[in-house]
């Protein structure tokens, strides 16, 4: 890969859970290697931040995204949290994608 895509931190926020959670779905999906060297700050990212670096994922690999999520809060305006729900985030690992050709 270029050395950009190595320096370039993702959005992950540091939670074990979702480190496990990826971790897994990589071992599932691209075997037992791909699990021991995934690193989280940089292996896998949401199609928009592929693009923004140059990237896109393969066509082979489009339909077999990983599953991450967030915990979404609604306030009023007050501050008050008054609903949460999950969304699911669909996350690519570096291996799934490659260089758009320009």
């Amino acid at each position: 890969m270029t050395e950009h895509i190595v320096k370039t931190l993702t959005n992950w926020t540091g939670s074990q859970k979702t480190e496990e959670l990826v971790r897994e779905q990589v071992r599932q999906l691209l075997g037992e290697d791909e699990a021991d060297s995934f690193d989280p700050r940089y292996s896998a990212r949401p199609l928009r931040a592929w693009h923004k670096l140059g990237m896109r994922v393969k066509d082979s690999e489009f339909n077999r995204p990983l599953r991450s999520f967030v915990l979404i809060q609604k306030k009023d305006k007050d501050g008050v949290v008054t609903k949460r729900y999950f969304k699911t985030i669909f996350l690519y690992h570096v291996r799934q994608t490659e260089l758009v050709k320009r």
